[in-house]
């Protein structure tokens, strides 16, 4: 570089002038794609924070990719009464009794003027509803028993 800076001297100031023109437009270029690079990396860098910052409190990681620096939920504060769980001493209750003659119920009779007519008059049967959801009212049939 000091060679090129007192060979323009010894030709005279034009070619001085030339060289600082020269060394500032490369300087110009070299200034350009530095800075467009800091601006991809301030990107990056932006990026990598966002990321770094995600915790399992503000995004859908699980709380073991917290890391260990980060303090865990807070536990209950409650504290316990004393009392056992369940029905209390001096409590009633209540219970289901059952009734006489088992659980097993009878369909309804349906009065004859329901039947169809493969049924034959005072056969029993059991009117059954249906909820169908592609139409908006319940349709009603008689199955025979």
């Amino acid at each position: 570089m000091r060679a090129r800076v007192l060979d323009a001297y010894q030709h005279g100031p034009e070619a001085v002038v030339a060289l600082v023109a020269t060394l500032m437009s490369d300087l110009a270029a070299q200034l350009e794609a530095l800075s467009a690079r800091v601006t991809a990396l301030e990107g990056e860098n932006a990026t990598l924070r966002a990321k770094l910052e995600t915790t399992s409190h503000n995004s859908s990681k699980p709380p073991s990719s917290d890391g260990p620096g980060v303090k865990p939920h807070p536990k209950s504060q409650r504290t316990r009464s004393g009392r056992q769980p369940g029905g209390q001493p001096g409590h009633a209750g209540h219970t289901v009794r059952l009734v006489d003659g088992g659980c097993t119920p009878k369909p309804p009779k349906i009065p004859s003027r329901s039947r169809t007519t493969s049924e034959s008059p005072g056969a029993d049967a059991v009117v059954v509803f249906m909820a169908d959801p592609a139409v908006s009212k319940n349709t009603r049939s008689a199955v025979s028993v």
